[in-house]
Order: structure tokens, then sequence, then C-alpha cells
């Protein structure tokens, strides 16, 4: 008799072991599964944040690249005004030595005609004084 009880004893001191096993087992799976959902958890947040940052990134690049074709367009802008800028003074400078030409031909024209005057104006005074004389001789000057 006591060796079937000492068979029961140990038969069931066997299945507690065998039950805490069992549930050391069981509360690791479940740890190892917590801990795994955690992990991932994790892993999809520093995902998340990645896919953030280069979102970031690209709204900054495609920003920058706006930016840098408005100041090519500015500069172009600034090309274009300082070529039209140039030529309307090119044009200007043409039109006024054509204007300081005018002015020269005119000038040198009234020079002439001044000269010519002067001439006239020398030979009027020459043919009154020779009318003065004359009539100044022939005693008709009072």
């Amino acid at each position: 008799g006591m060796q079937v009880e000492f068979a029961a004893r140990e038969a069931s001191r066997g299945q507690t072991a065998q039950k805490t096993r069992m549930s050391l087992l069981e509360s690791q799976a479940l740890e190892a599964s917590a801990r795994s959902v955690a992990e991932r958890a994790a892993g999809d947040a520093k995902c998340a944040r990645l896919q953030a940052n280069l979102d970031a990134e690209a709204a900054r690049g495609a920003r920058l690249d706006r930016e840098t074709h408005n100041l090519r367009a500015q500069v172009q802008e600034g090309f274009d005004l300082a070529s039209k800028l140039e030529a309307e003074v090119l044009e200007a400078n043409v039109q006024m030595q054509a204007d300081h030409a005018a002015l020269q031909t005119r000038v040198e024209d009234l020079h002439a005609e001044l000269g010519e005057q002067t001439l006239l104006v020398g030979s009027l005074r020459a043919a009154w004084e020779a009318e003065r004389t004359a009539l100044g001789a022939s005693g008709s000057v009072h």
C-alpha cells in the first residue's frame, strides 16, 4: 500500500511540476508575443517617422525647385530688361548723334548766311558811302 501511495504522490507531484512548467512556458509565450507586438508597434512608429521625414524632405525639395525656378525667371527678366535698356541707350545715342550732326549743319549754314549778310551789309555801306560822297561833292547835303 505504501508503494502505491508513494507512486500516486510522485505522479501527483510530477503533474504539478508539469503544470508549473506548462504555465511557465505559457507565460513566456505570452511575454514573447507581447514583446513582438510592442516591437512591431515600435517598428511601425519608426517607419511612420521615416516616411514623415521623407515627405517633409520631398516637400522641401519641391519648394526649393519652385524658388530656384522663380529666381531663374527673375534673373532672365533682369537680363531681358538690361538688353532692352541697352538697346534704348544705343538708339538714344544714335539719335543724339544725328541731332548733333543736324545742329552742326544748321550752325554752319547760319555762319555762311551771316557771312553773306556781312558781305551784303559791307557792300551796301560802301554803296551808301559812295552815294554820300557823291552827294557831298555835288553840295546837295544840308
